[in-house]
């Protein structure tokens, strides 16, 4: 049985249209092919992830550094938890080792070479996402999905989602699959002055004004049997939009100068990343002409929303520029996943084009030192702030007590604050593992 057989088999064990469930989703490893490999723990279940257990699919759990029976995840009502059974090599949450935990949607695990992240989901099938439309999670496999639904259907298409989610992928991807003949040209609807609308869509006859030397075809007619991309639509001026809106009732077009309309054999697909409510309610937008765009809304969630997709889309960008399959160090994708990527996948894109570039020769990309710098520049949440520990339902180890005491210069309070415990168990804890706290009080002074 091939991977795929295999995969498909195993994923089919919660049905689809069940209520959101606590799972875990495998977002790297070292064999690309079982990325994307989801399990739905149902509750009261536990599952037992060690080397040579099939709790997702075999195969995946085989490194040496993973322990036999290396630690236990417990689904208990919403919860879920995770256990540590003394592992060589330990196992980490959000890059602190820990003994056990509750987890949250979004944690990543982290045994041996591989990572997980927590996810509540419907099932564990995951839809294999197609062009460059590169990715893992539910967020794009719905919207593939629409795709699919009415790419061969005349329907007007609104794509929205926030700058560099890949609006104009799920363009070429609803063009492709529609069948259509004709080619897909881009209108860009801001960027068109409001003195040359009707010429740049309609087109113009020889003499239409002056300059007009001979005949022109617009936009509209070069996309004849294809599909008319309108990308910034929330921006476009209000003569454009009146523009449209006649295009869009009446399917048909006149170009300057001449004396009778011609039928727009065009597909309409529009993009924005405005709140188009909102503008249509402030006056900004015109509400005919929302109607007539959004009579099927295909949403780009941005990638903070997504984060199982970083990983995957890393590996693509990074196999793209350097002509061959890359890998990821482990501590150059923990950073990306703690980046909140306002830029979306354009900027990450960017940093992984860069990242490749100084290490062509390598066949795993490193953390390079300007990392930090460079994402910082892009805003949103610190990549590469030191984790906090999960609240925790055991004992943490002895690191990971130490590393939350010397964050906090040995502040007892705070310690225990953040670890969810009484001062009492903290005490506890310190002398088990024959801590003190004036080392940490002392390391802040000197």
């Amino acid at each position: 049985m091939s991977l795929d057989e295999t995969r498909t088999a195993t994923q089919s064990l919660h049905p689809i249209d069940a209520a959101p469930r606590p799972g875990v989703l495998l977002i790297d490893h070292p064999d690309p092919r079982f990325v994307g490999t989801a399990r739905v723990i149902g509750s009261g279940e536990s599952v037992v992830l060690g080397r040579g257990s099939e709790a997702l699919i075999p195969g995946v759990f085989v490194d040496s550094r993973i322990s036999r029976r290396h630690a236990t995840l417990t689904s208990r009502g919403n919860t879920l938890t995770l256990t540590d059974h003394d592992s060589r090599n330990g196992t980490l949450v959000g890059g602190v080792p820990v003994e056990s935990c509750q987890l949250s949607d979004g944690d990543i695990i982290t045994l041996g070479p591989v990572l997980l992240m927590v996810r509540w989901m419907k099932t564990d099938r995951v839809v294999p996402p197609r062009g460059g439309l590169v990715g893992i999670s539910a967020a794009l496999a719905e919207a593939l999905a629409l795709v699919d639904r009415v790419a061969r259907r005349p329907v007007t298409v609104l794509v929205v989602g926030e700058p560099g989610v890949g609006k104009e992928l799920i363009a070429q991807e609803l063009h492709r699959r529609s069948a259509r003949p004709g080619a897909l040209v881009a209108v860009n609807s801001a960027g068109i002055a409001d003195g040359v609308v009707s010429s740049e869509l309609f087109g113009h006859t020889r003499g239409a004004f002056s300059g007009a030397t001979g005949p022109r075809s617009g936009l509209v007619e070069s996309a004849r049997g294809g599909t008319l991309f309108l990308d910034e639509i929330g921006d476009a001026s209000p003569l454009m939009q009146a523009s449209l809106l006649r295009l869009l009732q009446q399917r048909e077009y006149r170009p300057v100068g001449a004396d009778r309309a011609i039928k727009a054999d065009v597909r309409f697909v529009a993009a924005t990343n405005r709140r188009m409510v909102e503008a249509v309610s402030a006056g900004e937008f015109r509400s005919d002409l929302y109607s007539r765009l959004s009579r099927c809304v295909i949403l780009l969630p941005p990638l903070r929303e997504r984060p199982e997709d970083i990983l995957p889309l890393a590996r693509h960008f990074a196999a793209r520029f350097a002509n061959r399959p890359v890998g990821l160090s482990h501590s150059l994708a923990l950073v990306l996943l703690r980046h909140d990527w306002p830029g979306n996948v354009r900027g990450l894109e960017g940093i992984i084009e860069r990242i490749a570039l100084e290490n062509e020769d390598c066949t795993v990309l490193p953390e390079p030192p300007w990392l930090a710098d460079a994402l910082s520049l892009q805003g949103g949440t610190p990549a590469v702030a030191a984790p906090a520990a999960p609240k925790s339902t055991g004992r943490p180890s002895v690191e990971a007590l130490a590393a939350v005491l010397r964050r906090h210069r040995g502040n007892v309070s705070s310690v225990a604050a953040e670890l969810g415990v009484g001062r009492n168990t903290l005490y506890r804890w310190m002398r088990g593992y024959e801590l003190s706290l004036a080392s940490f009080r002392d390391a802040d002074s000197r």
